[in-house]
Order: structure tokens, then C-alpha cells, then sequence
């Protein structure tokens, strides 16, 4: 009787769980790991570097009016928080049209205000996807694992799990400090946004040519001894 009682609410927490992800709802966001070294090798692809002093190299500061002070200077982008909801936003006339297959994991080196408390957010719209969408559609977030000392800090988000990235990335914004604490104007800056990938897989013929090589070497060591 016992089995004939739990197994239909089994079969319906299936079926939610299968119409979450029909829909491509995201059930948690990704958690970034910080400040640690990318894997040797890996594909990258710059976003933004915010190398050269007064060039925002076509990224959109605070549209709303809830950055001020916005400068990029020193090799980043530099700001204080004016409201709730700071943007930076990709440019808009450009898109960026950068497969999300390739790359799998996004990027960020900011520096946050020590005496923030705010999160941050990062949106994204692709070709399969084209509005920005908040609520855990489309974008990741972090509260606990932000450093804030006033120095900058990595944050490398793995997006393979993200069901809406896909298809071709076609702009970002990042709200760097997101909630009603940003109001009290809080600095921040960033340093980059990247992109990355695995590290690339070598050719069959590659291998078997790295083999005899390391095959040759051992060969030589022997008839030298």
C-alpha cells in the first residue's frame, strides 16, 4: 500500500522538474570560483579590457542614472553607485555574436566597495534567447562569495549549466552592486570581462607524433649510458 502511496508523488515531482527545464528555467544560479588560475591552455576571448585611460571601448555606463562618476582610468572602469540598479551594458549597435559553445565560462575582475553589501548580477541575451530576463532566466548572481576589500578579485562563473546559454551571445550587462544598499553610492571597478574555454583537445596525428618524439628521447638516454 506504502508504494502504490508515494509513487504518484514521485511521478509529479518528475514532471515538474522535466516542464522547468522544457521552459529553460535555470534551478540555481552558478557559484564562481575566485581567483583561481585558468586552465593552461584554454581558448579566451575578451569581452572588454578597459585598457586605455577615458575609453569605455563602446560599453554603456549607467543608462538609468544609477552610476555617477564613471571614469575608466588606470585599467579599469571605475564608478559609484547611485541606485538600486547600476548597468553597464555590451554596445548596443554591436552585437556580440560569439558562440556560447565554445566558451563556457565567463569572467570578471572587479573590485567592490568594503562597505557594500549588494550583489552581483550579470544578464546576458542570446540568438536563442533575445531579452534580457532576470529571476534566474537568464543571468547568475553572487552575494557569498564577493570579496570585499577593496582590491580586485576574479570571479569565473561556469555557464555549462546555465540552460539558457546557448545558441549565440549577443550582449552582457553586469549590475555590479545590485539591491537597495547600492543607494548609498558605493565604488567599484572593473578590470576585464572574458570569456574562456576547455583547453583544445590535440589531433590523433599530434599525439602519435608527441609519442615517437618522447619515444626518440628515451631511445637517446639509453644509447648515450
Amino acid at each position: 500500500m506504502k508504494l502504490f502511496t508515494t509513487l504518484p508523488r514521485t511521478i509529479i515531482v518528475l514532471f515538474a522538474a522535466l516542464s522547468v527545464a522544457a521552459v529553460g528555467v535555470n534551478t540555481a544560479y552558478a557559484t564562481p570560483v575566485v581567483d583561481v588560475p585558468a586552465i593552461v591552455g584554454s581558448t579566451t576571448f575578451s569581452l572588454v579590457e578597459f585598457a586605455t585611460d577615458n575609453d569605455f571601448e563602446g560599453w554603456v555606463v549607467g543608462g538609468n542614472n544609477h552610476i555617477i562618476n564613471s571614469a575608466v582610468c588606470g585599467g579599469t572602469l571605475q564608478g559609484t553607485t547611485a541606485g538600486n540598479d547600476p548597468v553597464i551594458s555590451s554596445p548596443d549597435l554591436t552585437p556580440l555574436n560569439i558562440s556560447t559553445s565554445l566558451f563556457d565560462q565567463l569572467e570578471i575582475r572587479i573590485l567592490f566597495d568594503e562597505l557594500s553589501t549588494s550583489r552581483l548580477e550579470i544578464f546576458w541575451t542570446s540568438s536563442t534567447f533575445p531579452a534580457i530576463a532576470g529571476g534566474g532566466l537568464q543571468s547568475v548572481q553572487e552575494t557569498a562569495a564577493i570579496i570585499r576589500d577593496g582590491s580586485l578579485h576574479t570571479y569565473r562563473f561556469d555557464m555549462s549549466g546555465e540552460v539558457r546559454w546557448t545558441g549565440s551571445l549577443q550582449s552582457l550587462r553586469i549590475d555590479p552592486l545590485a539591491d537597495s544598499d547600492a543607494q548609498a553610492g558605493r565604488s567599484f571597478a572593473i578590470d576585464y570581462v572574458r570569456l574562456r574555454g576547455p583547453a583544445p583537445v590535440p589531433e590523433p596525428a599530434t599525439l602519435a607524433l608527441l609519442a615517437f618524439g618522447l619515444a626518440g628521447i628515451g631511445f637517446s638516454r639509453r644509447k648515450a649510458k
